[in-house]
């Protein structure tokens, strides 16, 4: 007499297992014992940039209007551009690529010196750039109105 094995619905299989066992193969079906199945998945992304971090985005939309446009632009300007220092410049797009809204690149010139930083805005800032976003208060007043 041959026994054979009929495997459980992924509930049943223990985690560790499953990941142990996983393989490609059609939608439904059953490979290793395992029962492998499509699944969306979806995802909601939660972005928190303060203020200047916005207004610099804005200004690289407008320096850069399409999309995988690069923008060449110093600190300075960028200072100059948005009413701040360098240094705040310098801090607020080292956060929008650390947090993938734009890419960032160093440029050298020929002779060696160092140019300015050439920008990208990313997909994802793009998205950030389209949506409109919430921007909290400034005094507890303009609350009321």
């Amino acid at each position: 007499m041959v026994y054979k094995r009929q495997a459980s619905p992924p509930s049943m299989i223990p985690f560790a297992r499953r990941a142990k066992r996983f393989c490609l193969g059609p939608p439904t079906s059953v490979q290793g014992g395992v029962w492998l199945m499509a699944r969306k998945v979806e995802f909601e992304i939660k972005l928190t940039i303060n203020e200047t971090e916005h207004r610099l985005l804005h200004c690289l939309g407008e320096l850069a209007p399409k999309q995988g446009q690069v923008a060449a632009v110093s600190a300075s300007r960028f200072s100059s551009l948005l009413n701040t220092s360098v240094a705040t410049v310098r801090r607020s797009c080292g956060s929008l690529d650390e947090m993938g809204l734009i890419s960032k690149r160093g440029k050298v010139r020929e002779d060696g010196g160092r140019d300015a930083n050439e920008y990208v805005i990313t997909l994802l800032g793009w998205e950030v750039l389209r949506s409109k976003g919430y921007m909290r208060p400034r005094h507890p007043e303009d609350e009321l109105s």
